[in-house]
């Protein structure tokens, strides 16, 4: 069940609690295994906190999982690397590479291809945050069942969220390795 509790004091309404119940996200796994804080999440996400917040008291009051995220759009991949989604990085290769060999082996054309890409991006903007929620809320989750000494779980959850530049550059370069073995695959299969 999802229980939302407001302090009449607090001038941010965007401050919620999860009730961890049995909340099922998309992929079927539980969202949320013990209550997390908002300390906790502050830590773990960094500078954008305050954004992602607000992101996600209003999918909360909607019930849903959709929120418009203009990096995530323009970015897709890359933007998930940035905010150590590595998980997502991967599906989003995957379904890339899939989208490359159905092109090249089943004659799909370029316009299909196109739409699908958009479709891609669409869909990335429109769960980013929703994706990143549960990101965050599973990290934490794994990081508080490591019982490390509470005088350094701030620092810790930091090191383990935030950002990183050098993984969008270590994603960049793989997925380029990929593209570039793909293309040999592709080519060596269809000149024999």
């Amino acid at each position: 069940m999802l229980r939302t509790s407001f302090s009449p004091k607090e001038h941010n309404p965007a401050i919620f609690e999860i009730d961890n119940s049995d909340r099922l996200n998309p992929l079927g796994f539980k969202e949320n295994i013990m209550p997390l804080t908002e300390e906790q999440k502050r830590a773990f996400v960094g500078k954008k906190y305050d954004y992602y917040q607000q992101k996600w008291y209003e999918l909360e009051q909607k019930k849903g999982s959709s929120s418009w995220n203009w990096g995530a759009f323009c970015f897709g991949m890359l933007w998930m690397a940035y905010r150590k989604m590595y998980f997502y990085c991967w599906i989003c290769i995957a379904i890339i590479a899939v989208d490359i060999l159905c092109e090249a082996f089943f004659n799909v054309s370029a316009n299909a291809a196109n739409a699908f890409g958009i479709a891609i991006g669409i869909t990335i903007a429109s769960q980013g945050n929703y994706f990143y929620k549960l990101h965050v809320e599973k990290k934490i989750t794994e990081f508080m069942k490591s019982n490390s000494p509470a005088y350094i779980e701030n620092e810790l959850l930091k090191e383990q969220g935030g950002t990183s530049f050098w993984a969008v550059i270590g994603f960049m370069v793989v997925f380029f390795v990929i593209v570039v073995i793909l293309g040999i695959v592709i080519q060596a299969i269809k000149n024999s």
